[in-house]
């Protein structure tokens, strides 16, 4: 046998291979209670069906996880100050309205992909680049607040919380 004629055999087999991991060839058949039955052996009156491979996705590669330790430790070091200006911790809030501003410090300055998220309660009210927040209408009661760094996914680089209680006038008649 040649050389031509090895090489003709094995890309031929190759070819073979391919079209049978492309699809695989499935029999149904429906029962006498109406159900139906699939199988890889045929049968009397089964039906004959071509299926396609399911497609796949290849998994995402990830840091190993010293890697990630050192770049969340390192992201965590990129803001030495971060704190809560206004209201301070523990403070008493007296506002008609619920209104309680809150106001924040960083250093470093926020870079551009990073924001602030503001939460009170584990309710997230604002994500923002600003470093102050009036939020309305807090019922009368002890509250935490919550602000997080976030970076540009949206994961917090740094978290920070405090405990206020806000006090509201009431009219009693």
């Amino acid at each position: 046998m040649n050389i031509k004629a090895i090489g003709t055999v094995l890309l031929l087999m190759i070819w073979c291979s391919a079209l049978l991991a492309q699809s695989t060839t499935v029999y149904k058949k429906r029962m006498p209670d109406g159900s139906i039955q699939f199988s890889d052996q045929p049968s009397q009156n089964a039906e004959t069906m071509q299926v396609e491979p399911v497609p796949t996705i290849p998994a995402l590669r990830t840091a190993p996880p010293e890697q990630a330790t050192k770049q969340a430790t390192e992201a965590k070091e990129l803001y030495a100050v971060f704190r809560f200006l206004e209201p301070e911790n523990g403070a008493s809030v007296w506002s008609g309205n619920g209104s309680v501003a809150v106001k924040l410090e960083v250093q470093p300055q926020l870079m551009g992909d990073h924001s602030i998220q503001i939460s009170i309660d584990g309710q997230i009210l604002s994500q923002q680049q600003s470093l102050e927040l009036v939020v309305p209408g807090i019922e009368r009661g002890t509250h935490q607040i919550e602000a997080a760094i976030l970076d540009f996914r949206g994961k917090a680089i740094k978290t920070i919380s405090q405990t206020i209680t806000v006090h509201r006038p009431s009219v009693l008649r």
